[in-house]
């Protein structure tokens, strides 16, 4: 029986090579193939000690870490504020000790209680602490003591407030360099009213030596030099590597290759056997950005949805619980604790709080589809659709017949972008929602309705070589390789399907015509869109970095040659 079905297997394959000759002068698999090798040839398993640094600047004031376990009374901590000009700045913290913070020898934050501490990157490079406060500074350096009431541990965490995708004004150290700070133990004392104490504790009189804050080290995910791609490893836990670990899943299946299953589910496995340490290395050491550092930020969809879609096949191949609880605990974020608008449409904090961004309807989409079936929830399947409708009905421009990157609901308004890579996702997250739907669902009509308008809308947008342009609408900017490859997609799982006729299959085939030009013999695919985020004019988006095989676009163009070596014939 097995050996009849690895025949029938090579026989589809072949005839479908053969559908495709007549079309490519390379068949679409053929691509997909080298491409994948060369993913699989540039990935290092295996991680390599690098210098916790700062993120954001955020200064980390840990007592326990410096000066040992089973700390007792007032600790010091001193560092200077750097600032060009005279000025008034605001702060953050979060502390999970009572203490004070002196500027220039003036008290200017202090909190007495003993508290839980709460902090979090709660998107892209923009932070919640527990408390504000505002300093005046000076021109040149301002010395900063801050002072403690520990009891066996105390952390604090300090930064400048920020605007979204705003840097720091203000540098801690000297002028020329960053510095370390530096720490003392105070004497235990007895002083019940902990205000005073942290008022009037003062580290004149301290004997001893300060103790510089020690160089301390995370695993780092190895990169090799030589690498295509060098800004993430093909096995860290990202968005954009579970996109491409999805276009390797479905490509596995269709060749039977034991090779990329064994090298998804050595993903999977990594992430798995090094959580433990990465996990301790950025809750208790600080590492903010440790090697799979999203799996504990978990603060959005990026970090929890398309990073577990490798988890979702081995764990249907494998039945083994340690991916299933993978799988648990990032379902129950994105379907519990992503935040919401009040109608129950998924948003982000940025650039403004309750902003609908596109990219978000796959981020979610994708994992709580297969989810629905691994838990048998079929609200999760409920959720997907109504997430569909509500993100077409907030980002379609009827009159571009296209979607816009963005809708801030606080201003009720759309972003001005036409961005190829936002629709990309919208097309890409609906073409797979259709697969997962029942068809007997109440609304799969209202969804099926929905992505044939989309696919209508965006073949107007085409280019002549097969590509789509960054931005849709402005045909003086770049043909971006990404949204083509989730458009082609899209459009060719409709023409098999059934959802659209045979006369779309030209925009499919014509559109991997267009990508299989930026697909080098060697397998570098290029003029793919780096990651981008909300921005407010044209330039933002034309001016975006292109970056050879970032993974934002390999998935995409893996489950494009997928699709359309399926219509060849």
């Amino acid at each position: 029986m097995k050996t009849y079905i690895q025949k029938l297997v090579l026989l589809i394959l072949i005839v479908t090579i053969i559908g495709c000759q007549e079309l490519f002068d390379i068949d679409p698999l053929d691509k997909a193939n080298v491409i994948t090798n060369r993913i699989m040839k540039e990935t290092v398993v295996g991680t390599e000690k690098s210098e916790i640094k700062p993120l954001s600047d955020i200064q980390v004031i840990d007592f326990d870490l410096v000066l040992g376990n089973n700390i007792k009374g007032i600790c010091f901590a001193r560092n200077a504020i750097i600032s060009s000009v005279d000025t008034m700045i605001e702060l953050g913290t979060s502390s999970d000790i009572p203490f004070s913070i002196k500027v220039n020898s003036e008290i200017c934050h202090i909190i007495t209680k003993k508290r839980e501490f709460v902090f979090s990157e709660e998107a892209y490079n923009l932070f919640s602490f527990q408390d504000t406060f505002k300093v005046k500074l000076k021109k040149g350096s301002n010395p900063i003591i801050v002072s403690g009431l520990v009891e066996d541990s105390g952390q604090i965490y300090l930064r400048q407030i920020a605007s979204y995708e705003g840097k720091p004004t203000i540098k801690f150290g000297s002028a020329s360099e960053i510095l370390p700070w530096k720490f003392i133990r105070g004497a235990t004392n007895s002083i019940k009213n902990i205000s005073e104490l942290l008022i009037k504790s003062t580290v004149e009189s301290l004997k001893g030596e300060w103790i510089p804050q020690p160089n301390l080290f995370y695993d780092k995910l190895i990169i090799d030099d030589d690498n295509t791609y060098k800004r993430e490893s093909y096995y860290e836990w990202h968005y954009a590597i579970g996109t491409t670990m999805l276009g390797l899943i479905n490509l596995s299946k269709i060749s039977n290759n034991s090779e990329i299953y064994n090298f998804i589910k050595g993903y999977c496995d990594f992430a798995i056997s090094m959580r433990d340490t990465f996990r301790y290395q950025y809750k208790e050491l600080h590492a903010l950005r440790t090697g799979n550092y999203r799996m504990f930020r978990k603060t959005m969809l990026d970090d929890t949805g398309p990073a577990s879609l490798p988890f979702v096949e081995v764990y249907q191949k494998e039945n083994d619980k340690q991916y299933l609880e993978i799988i648990k605990e990032m379902t129950d974020y994105v379907a519990n604790e992503q935040v919401r608008l009040e109608d129950g449409t998924f948003c982000r904090p940025e650039p403004e709080e309750m902003t609908i961004w596109a990219d978000d309807l796959f981020m979610s989409s994708q994992l709580l589809l297969r989810a629905a079936k691994i838990f048998d929830k079929p609200e999760y399947i409920d959720d997907v659709v109504h997430q569909i409708i509500k993100f077409h009905e907030y980002l379609w421009d009827p009159e571009k017949k296209i979607h816009r990157h963005a809708y801030f609901d606080f201003e009720k308004k759309q972003s001005d972008i036409l961005w190829s890579r936002a629709n990309g996702w919208m097309s890409w997250s609906i073409s797979s929602a259709l697969l997962h739907i029942p068809k007997t669902h109440k609304d799969y009509n209202k969804v099926l309705k929905i992505y044939k308008t989309i696919i209508d809308g965006l073949v107007e947008y085409q280019g002549k070589n097969g590509l789509w342009h960054q931005v849709l609408d402005r045909t003086d900017s770049f043909e971006e390789t990404s949204g083509s490859a989730m458009f082609t997609l899209a459009i060719a799982r409709g023409v098999i399907n059934g959802w659209l006729s045979e006369d779309y299959k030209k925009y499919a085939t014509k559109g991997w015509e267009g990508i299989s030009r930026n697909i080098s013999d060697d397998g570098v695919v290029k003029d793919i869109c780096r990651g981008t985020g909300i921005g407010y004019d044209y330039d933002f988006y034309n001016n975006r970095d292109r970056f050879d095989n970032d993974p934002r676009g390999l998935g995409a163009v893996l489950t494009a040659a997928l699709e359309v070596s399926k219509i060849c014939n």
